[in-house]
């Protein structure tokens, strides 16, 4: 629950009156933290501190916020495209929390399982992990720089900046006061903002968010996506076997809300609720709990996101069962043409391996 208060804190989604008499002690430290910020982008910038090089293409993903703009999803879906236009896509992250036996943490897991066609690599040193899957095998065309945003050290040729269509910049300060890692000025360094979960806006938000992101400093193209449900884990059920089913909701991400709207959105009937904070290392206990809580609900399911995946499917089996929603991200025709084009103008087609 404290995560959770935290997350919605930083993004600007708590309110009370206390809300405010905490965030006011924070402001220093934030305007530190985000000049900071600022003069390390202007270095790199200027050329003063030195990005290094791949010998492949770079396309970076990031966001300027922590968390909740679907940027594990859209990753997911950019590797696809690029899997299915011929290419072998090296996936690179830092990495987060608890490891599995695979040495990746529950997103590296998911991408990896859901993209064999793709290498999934997790380093505080991306260059060097990356270097080392070239050096062991040379056919990767591409190079995917997964929470890209701030891994300035790395050249990047296309620049992905993910943006939450409801709350852009969080509450509007940086890191710890809200939830920007950057002062919101570094949207100018985006080729294309992906705006998220854009179905939450009508044209004239639309027309005031894209304003907005103008008056920040964008100078690139603007294209528009929907969270979308994918698909069941494990198979054997169809996602409109969700319509009517009572479903009980587990969660350990940044915005829980988005997860329960799409399963509304599938027709299924919501009767419970158990949400953890971002990254959250679930125990066999809480588990158990939400099993029970589930049972008393009378649920028929008990539905996660496929995210957590990696981290619940090992803690064993339970009444009513276990299912996880895949969630990809999906940008609007015009959007598709966007980043289609970017794609094309960095990308020289694979070699004919006849």
């Amino acid at each position: 629950m404290v995560r959770r208060f935290i997350d919605a804190f930083l993004r600007g989604e708590a309110s009370g009156p206390l809300v405010g008499l905490l965030r006011v002690p924070l402001l220093p430290a934030a305007v530190l933290y985000g000049g900071g910020a600022a003069v390390r982008a202007s270095l790199y910038k200027r050329g003063i501190l030195k990005r290094r090089r791949l010998p492949i293409p770079v396309v970076s993903v990031g966001n300027l916020t922590v968390g909740g703009t679907g940027k594990t999803p859209f990753v997911r879906a950019l590797a696809r495209r690029l899997i299915d236009g011929g290419h072998r896509p090296l996936i690179l992250s830092r990495g987060y929390g608890a490891r599995a036996a695979s040495g990746l943490d529950e997103e590296g897991a998911s991408l990896q399982r859901d993209l064999p066609n793709a290498r999934v690599a997790q380093a505080p040193d991306r260059f060097g992990a990356a270097q080392a899957h070239l050096d062991e095998q040379p056919a990767f065309t591409v190079a995917i720089l997964d929470d890209g945003a701030q891994a300035m050290g790395l050249h990047r040729d296309l620049e992905i900046i993910l943006v939450d269509a409801t709350r852009p910049f969080g509450c509007g300060w940086p890191l710890p006061a809200g939830a920007l890692r950057e002062p919101r000025g570094a949207i100018g360094r985006a080729d294309l903002v992906v705006v998220t979960r854009s179905g939450e806006l009508d044209q004239v938000g639309r027309d005031r968010l894209v304003e907005a992101l103008s008056r920040a400093g964008l100078d690139g193209d603007v294209a528009w996506a929907v969270h979308q449900a994918d698909r069941l884990l494990p198979g054997g059920m169809a996602l409109h076997e969700l319509e009517g089913k009572r479903i009980y909701l587990l969660s350990g991400i940044a915005a829980p809300e988005s997860f329960a709207s799409t399963v509304r959105g599938l027709g299924g009937v919501i009767v419970g609720e158990q949400a953890y904070g971002d990254h959250h290392a679930f125990r066999m206990e809480e588990l158990s709990s939400a099993a029970l809580s589930a049972r008393d609900a009378g649920a028929e399911l008990i539905l996660a996101t496929g995210k957590d995946e990696p981290k619940l499917s090992g803690l064993g089996p339970t009444a009513p069962p276990l299912c996880f929603l895949e969630v990809i991200v999906r940008l609007d025709p015009d959007g598709d043409v966007l980043l289609d084009g970017a794609l094309k103008r960095l990308l020289r087609p694979p070699a004919d391996p006849s």
